[in-house]
């Protein structure tokens, strides 16, 4: 056995040296794949930049690429030492566990140092000045007329309660500040609408134009260009990190899947193109890298498997995993009987973040709100208002992602009909309540976000208007934040000179907040259609979008019902933790990975942890194997 740097530099060793190796399977344990602590004699000194030495101009270098090789055993490390004392002593990092120590600690923003220039957006026939011409670009991707690595749709954030005089009166109303707004109004003889690529007609997005936001309460002059900003796609984001880190990420469904491929990372950035280019560093939630491939795995029940040579890596999900019948037989590998660890069954509990307003809700799954209100049933719309149409009860509205109560009332003429009432969000986690049963709890590290009818301030000219605004169906993300303007309030003197009285410092984050690309709602009511995002399996009218899911744990249609209800069943019916004694030659080793399923005296098994050692003859032996049951089995 031989173990060689980077740069072609063979460490030395001790005659009766072996290496303990541990390789632990990623979808089961965080614990990583490593060797035991190992002492490297003081003739590496020189190779490893002499560690011992304080008298260095610049960090001493703790971390080093390296190959252990053991006859046709090659396999790709990480030396990280941390000390030395008559010998510099280290571990080494193998599989997902070098991948994941690149990535320890790296903000997500870092990987997406990427900046393009206002040429990039360039449309032949359209504007020629930079900014505009960065505008009209997202505008024809909104409207799906390019295909980009973003999507665009409005996103209503912070509100503003503001007493308007009417035709009515005085009325105070609560705004709501929107990003990517399209123009609105009610003077068709406001320039509200341009034509893309195909001829068509559409809205245009408000920021086209200098305007105002309230902000603490005062208007605020804001440039053109200002509340725009296009959000990446999912695939985008994932495919970016690993090739960041020298990977490949290979295709999944997180690319095919036409669902997953209208998914986006929604971002609060209202600044992002108004210096006329486009920094993708800012439409990345805040965070480290690992929390958004945390959240990536919580939700959709996946592991990141790198290949044996380290060059690429590949999506592989609990449901594919359970369902594989391709097994690999170990009966001929074993040398002695097998140690059967009984294990108390366990309930999966899924739950999502709720720091963005309007994600509480009262029970926080399906089945105690059911508990209280009887069963939820589904309903497409409301329009059946005031008609005897559907029983009463509470029903999810498929076109708001709201549950809402059918009640009934005595209307005008004296007859009994029924009505319709808002109850509560439709955002819920999945797990059994149970007291006498333990959870193997899994809490995403992204954001629910909620759909609400959003009162949004006229664009337009308001011309002979009573209601200075309209709803807009969105979804609401919280705060905005500014990384390129802030907010500047001027005192003027009595000789008109001004000075800066105050200046607001953005401390506002962005938390991961995932949701849907949805294209164009269906007209009713308005000449042109709008667009929109949701969370939902639904479009505006209620109407189901194949294969699809919604962004939540609970439901029918949750991510526990799609991603992880074969895994829930096996650690409740199963998962019985197996040693079985192994006798396993380099081949062996080198073929062995946890994303196969193996078989044993025809029982199914997920490997969980394979020990061995590798001695200076290349011998190996393997010192434990665990492996976990998935078949079910039935209660006695």
């Amino acid at each position: 056995m031989d173990i060689k740097l980077k740069n072609g530099e063979t460490l030395d060793f001790k005659p009766d040296f072996k290496l303990s190796l541990t390789l632990n399977n990623p979808m089961l344990t965080e614990q990583g794949s490593m060797s035991l602590p190992v002492v490297l004699p003081e003739s590496n000194r020189r190779k490893l930049g002499f560690p011992d030495r304080l008298d260095h101009a610049y960090k001493i270098k703790q971390v080093f690429n390296a190959m252990i090789g053991a006859g046709s055993y090659q396999k790709p490390a990480l030396l990280r030492t941390t000390s030395h004392n008559k010998g510099t002593i280290g571990a080494f990092y193998l599989n997902e566990s070098e991948m994941y120590a690149k990535m320890k600690d790296v903000d997500l923003s870092q990987a997406f140092n990427i900046i393009r220039p206002a040429s990039d957006f360039h449309v032949a026939g359209t504007f020629a000045e930079p900014l505009d011409m960065v505008i009209k670009y997202m505008e024809l991707v909104m409207v799906d007329n390019i295909k980009e690595d973003f999507h665009l749709f409005p996103v209503a954030t912070d509100y503003y309660t503001e007493t308007v005089h009417t035709g009515f009166g005085d009325k105070e109303y609560t705004f709501y500040q929107v990003l990517n707004e399209q123009m609105s109004g009610q003077n068709r003889n406001d320039n509200l609408t341009d034509i893309d690529l195909n001829g068509e007609e559409y809205y245009m997005l408000a920021g086209r134009n200098a305007r105002q936001y309230n902000e603490g309460g005062s208007l605020v002059d804001v440039p053109k260009g200002y509340g725009i900003t296009p959000f990446l796609k999912q695939s985008y984001v994932l495919h970016r990190i690993f090739e960041y880190f020298g990977y490949r990420l290979e295709e999944s469904i997180f690319d095919t899947d036409p669902e997953f491929q209208k998914m986006v990372l929604v971002n609060n950035t209202a600044d992002a193109i108004v210096r006329g280019e486009l920094n993708y560093a800012q439409l990345v939630p805040s965070g480290t890298i690992k929390d958004y491939l945390d959240s990536v795995r919580t939700d959709y029940g996946c592991e990141f498997f790198i290949s044996p040579d380290h060059k690429y890596v590949e999506v592989k999900f609990w449901n594919d995993l359970i369902k594989n019948k391709k097994f690999i037989p170990l009966d001929s590998k074993a040398t002695g009987k097998e140690t059967p660890n009984l294990a108390e069954p366990k309930l999966l509990k899924l739950t999502g973040n709720r720091s963005v307003e309007y994600t509480d809700v009262n029970f926080d799954t399906q089945e105690k709100f059911e508990k209280n209100y009887g069963q939820l049933q589904y309903a497409k719309d409301t329009i059946y208002q005031g008609r005897p149409d559907y029983p009463a009860g509470y029903y999810l509205i498929q076109s708001l992602g709201d549950i809402y109560e059918r009640y009934p009332y005595v209307n005008d003429s004296g007859n009994t009909v029924r009505g319709w009432r808002y109850h509560s969000k439709y955002l819920f986690d999945s797990y059994e309540e149970k007291t006498d049963t333990d959870y193997e709890d899994k809490a995403s590290k992204r954001d629910y976000i909620a759909s609400i009818s959003a009162f949004v301030h006229y664009t337009g000219t308001l011309v002979g208007v009573n209601i200075p605004g309209e709803y807009h169906r969105m979804l609401f993300i919280g705060n905005r934040r500014h990384l390129n303007t802030f907010v500047k309030k001027l005192h003027t003197d009595e000789n008109g000179n001004q000075t800066v009285a105050d200046e607001k410092e953005d401390t506002v984050s962005c938390p991961i907040m995932t949701a849907f690309y949805r294209g164009q709602t269906s007209p009713a009511g308005r000449p042109r259609p709008v667009i929109y995002g949701n969370i939902m399996m639904y479009d505006d009218q209620g109407e189901p979008f194949e294969g699809g899911f919604n962004l939540i744990f609970g439901g029918e249609n949750g991510l526990y019902n799609k991603f992880w209800k074969l895994y829930a069943d096996v650690i409740r019916h199963s998962f019985l933790q197996v040693e079985i004694p192994l006798k396993f030659d380099i081949r062996d080793i080198l073929t062995f990975r946890f994303d196969n399923i193996y078989i044993y005296k025809g029982q199914p098994l997920i490997p969980e942890k394979l020990e061995f050692e590798i001695e200076k003859d290349n011998k190996i032996k393997v010192i434990s194997a665990l492996f976990r049951t998935i078949r079910l089995y039935l209660d006695g």
